[in-house]
């Protein structure tokens, strides 16, 4: 059973899988960069999980078992009914991804990418700044992620060709 960031909690195989199926047709994991400010020298980035529903018990059932931020999003506008937002950030992402990757399709790679990104914070690298060739990880990390959302059904590619 996998476990949740709540103390004695441990969250049912089922939970997670349908976790999962949430993530994969309703969420987004992103690495999200951000430009830098006066005072930083690098790119910025940022790890992010979201899932949105215009059902929010569907919402509070996800931070239940993953409590993170939720915030009620886009009013109802032109006949669209309300968004609800489910949101985790870094290292709770993180935790979160981990539990569910067993049961991931189509966000697996993403989730994977994600993973390995925030990996390379676990690292303080003082005056000196973060080294470049983990500001180049980053970056190819961050290109990737962003070329598997542009791709149409990336799970389902290899068993198209036959592999």
């Amino acid at each position: 059973m996998g476990h949740c960031s709540r103390e004695d909690t441990t969250i049912k195989e089922t939970d997670l899988a349908y976790v999962a199926g949430i993530i994969d047709g309703e969420g987004c994991v992103q690495i999200q960069k951000v430009k830098p400010h006066n005072r930083e020298k690098s790119e910025q980035y940022k790890l992010q999980l979201r899932v949105y529903n215009t059902d929010r018990s569907l919402i509070e059932y996800l931070n239940q078992l993953f409590p993170a931020y939720t915030y009620d999003g886009s009013e109802k506008r032109n006949n669209r009914r309300k968004q609800f937002c489910w949101h985790a950030n870094g290292k709770k992402t993180v935790i979160i991804l981990q539990q569910v990757l067993p049961y991931l399709v189509v966000k697996k790679e993403q989730a994977l990418l994600a993973i390995e990104f925030y990996e390379t914070f676990n690292r303080y690298y003082g005056i000196f700044g973060v080294p470049v060739e983990v500001r180049q990880l980053r970056l190819r990390l961050y290109q990737e992620c962003r070329r598997l959302k542009k791709q149409e059904y990336p799970a389902f590619k290899e068993s198209e060709n036959g592999t």
